[in-house]
């Protein structure tokens, strides 16, 4: 098991309960993946950012301020390409990093 980092970047419109179940989802995937969350929080709640994020896809928005998260879990490697796959997917998402923490 590796401990990894994520910062997530929400769109500043997402009601409470689609916040809720984003984190339900994040959550039954790493255990799923038989990996453990360590911490998940708002790190800053509707930040602006120095320059617009734009979504992907056909219906191309602008957006210029967003809610950071912070999650800390651990997982095993091979396992973190679908836990990707799963964030890549979510569309309320804007983006992500992942980054392995070493102690």
């Amino acid at each position: 098991m590796r401990k990894y980092e994520s910062v997530l970047i929400l769109k500043p419109n997402v009601p409470e309960n689609i916040r809720e179940e984003i984190r339900k989802k994040l959550s039954e995937k790493i255990s799923a993946l038989k990996g453990k969350i360590v911490s998940l929080s708002v790190w800053k709640d509707l930040a602006r950012f120095y320059f617009p994020l734009q979504t992907t896809g056909a219906g191309r928005e602008k957006y210029y301020e967003g809610s950071y998260w912070l999650m800390i879990f651990e997982l095993n490697p091979p396992s973190l390409g679908e836990l990707k796959e799963l964030i890549r997917l979510e569309e309320n998402i804007l983006r992500n990093l992942i980054l392995r923490s070493d102690e």
